[in-house]
């Protein structure tokens, strides 16, 4: 049998769960979408592994039947004809693009020719002409176009797409439904293509999942290959998940391994024992990557200021709160803001509501703290006040 845990493939997970609220939001939004256009754009904005591209998945089952769906990639969007050439694509419709004043245009294999390229490029709505066209088609249903990764657009494009979208809801009165995903820094993606685009998305804060959906994803997954749990050693498991839903996948990927060698239908603590001990492997090598992504931006010791932050009270802290630390950490006043913002947008820290912050992974801000002794006895040499002694 083939391990059932899918972990960071992008593909839809064997049991999906834990994001009841975000259902039903898009299913109301989904009823609207039947009778007319909505009023806003909509955000999947959270750390990396926290299932934004499973929910898009799951949007994509939604929408079966009612509407026409396009999933996009935003590190593919760099110039307003990769817009279009992937939706034309993507709806297996290039007519609309004779009205985009290339006619004969053909989306081959090779993708649309350099001139064609360059006249569509050279079109300041060549965007809005392509989505209004694809979205009016007669007699289709609504179009849901959703762009993952869309962090990673370029800021010129973003701006383009997200104007287009406004102007073929609002003003042309289209169905069209337009979802971007990404990690926090999206939300610098967006503001960088126009000051109020941000404020006027519907936003869904994708973050750690509750334990009972961690819960309910491990024990009927493992259902699904024929395997149950020990109490004892789903409780530990779930612990060593952190209900980060990347390593529920990753975890549950190892304990059926185990289960393999053992050649056993039960997950016992002697199965939990070897996949925590990949596991630690993994995960290690993953929090490495991240925090040295972190390093090359100059990011460490603010990192490691608001990994002790919040690892010394609660579990969430006001920016306020975070801002304070900052500048006892060193950072000079009028760069503390921007010094947050910046740690959020690689996901170490993010908003999971208005002005209260977390750590992304919680023990990612440990193995930052356990990583940076330098950075600490810097801390402990300094006057840091209580939440960084």
């Amino acid at each position: 049998m083939v391990n059932p845990f899918t972990p960071g493939s992008g593909s839809y997970p064997e049991v999906f769960a834990g994001r009841d609220p975000e259902v039903a939001r898009l299913e109301k939004m989904l009823d609207e979408l039947d009778v007319r256009p909505p009023a806003r754009d909509v955000v999947f904005v959270g750390p990396r592994g926290n299932g934004k591209t499973a929910l898009l998945r799951h949007l994509k089952r939604m929408t079966e039947g009612r509407c026409r769906q396009v999933l996009l990639v935003g590190k593919e969007l760099t110039t307003p004809s990769d817009v279009v050439e992937r939706l034309a694509k993507a709806l297996g419709e290039e007519s609309w693009l004779d009205r985009l004043g290339v006619v004969g245009a053909k989306v081959g294999i090779g993708g649309l020719s350099v001139e064609i390229r360059r006249a569509i490029d050279a079109s300041a709505g060549s965007v809005g002409d392509a989505l209004s066209s694809a979205a009016r088609e007669a007699g289709r249903p609504p179009l849901v176009l959703c762009v993952d990764e869309a962090h990673e657009m370029a800021p010129a494009v973003m701006g383009l797409l997200l104007n287009a979208s406004q102007t073929v809801r609002t003003d042309q009165g289209h169905q069209l439904m337009l979802v971007l995903a990404g990690t926090p820094r999206l939300a610098t993606t967006i503001r960088g293509a126009g000051a109020t685009f941000w404020d006027r998305c519907a936003k869904f804060r994708i973050g750690l999942l509750s334990r009972a959906a961690s819960r309910r994803i491990l024990v009927e997954t493992m259902a699904c290959a024929r395997r149950t749990f020990e109490h004892a050693a789903l409780e530990t498991a779930l612990d060593a998940t952190q209900d980060y839903s990347y390593f529920v996948q990753l975890l549950g990927g190892y304990l059926y391994e185990a289960s393999e060698e053992t050649r056993s239908s039960r997950i016992r603590d002697i199965e939990v024992t070897a996949a925590l001990a990949q596991f630690a492997l993994d995960r290690d090598e993953y929090y490495g990557e991240r925090f040295s992504e972190i390093a090359s931006l100059e990011l460490r010791k603010p990192a490691v200021v608001l990994a002790r932050a919040l690892q010394s009270g609660r579990r969430t802290q006001h920016r306020y709160e975070l801002e304070e630390a900052l500048r006892q950490g060193g950072v000079s006043g009028d760069q503390v803001g921007r010094t947050l913002a910046a740690v959020e947008d690689t996901g170490f820290v993010w908003r999971e509501q208005a002005d209260d912050y977390a750590l992304g992974i919680p023990s990612l801000g440990a193995f930052a703290v356990r990583h940076s002794p330098d950075v600490v006895q810097e801390l402990n040499g300094t006057k840091t006040g209580a939440g960084l002694c």
